[in-house]
C-alpha cells in the first residue's frame, strides 16, 4: 500500500512538471481534454487556439503588413518653455555622484 501511495505522487509530481502541449495546462498530453478539441484558430483537432502555433505566425505576419501598408501624418503643435528648471537628483553610483533628472513622465513639472 506504501508503494502504491510513493508510485502515485511521483506520477503526480511528472505530470505536472511539464506544461501540456495541447493547452498549456500542467498535466500529461496523453489525457489532456483539448485532445479532443477543434482549435478555433486553424480548425485542427487536438489543441487549442491558446497554444496554436499558427495563430502566432498570423499575428507577427499580420503586425509586419499592417506596419508596411500603412501611411501616416502626425502633426504637433505645442509651446515648450525653456524657462522651467528640471528637477534633478544627486545620486552616488559606484562612489561618483552623479545628477539625475527626475522622470515623472509628466509634460512639466509643477
Amino acid at each position: 500500500n506504501q508503494s502504491s501511495l510513493s508510485n502515485s505522487r511521483s506520477q503526480f509530481s511528472q505530470q505536472s512538471s511539464k506544461s501540456c502541449y495541447r493547452c498549456a495546462r500542467w498535466h500529461n498530453p496523453d489525457t489532456c481534454p483539448a485532445r479532443n478539441w477543434d482549435c478555433f484558430t486553424c480548425r485542427t483537432k487536438g489543441h487549442t487556439s491558446r497554444v496554436c502555433k499558427k495563430s502566432k505566425i498570423n499575428v507577427v505576419e499580420d503586425t509586419v503588413s499592417e506596419v508596411e501598408e500603412d501611411e501616416f501624418e502626425i502633426s504637433c503643435i505645442g509651446v515648450v518653455s525653456d524657462n522651467q528648471k528640471a528637477f534633478k537628483i544627486p545620486i552616488n553610483v559606484e562612489g561618483n555622484i552623479v545628477n539625475f533628472e527626475i522622470d515623472t513622465g509628466a509634460s512639466r513639472s509643477v
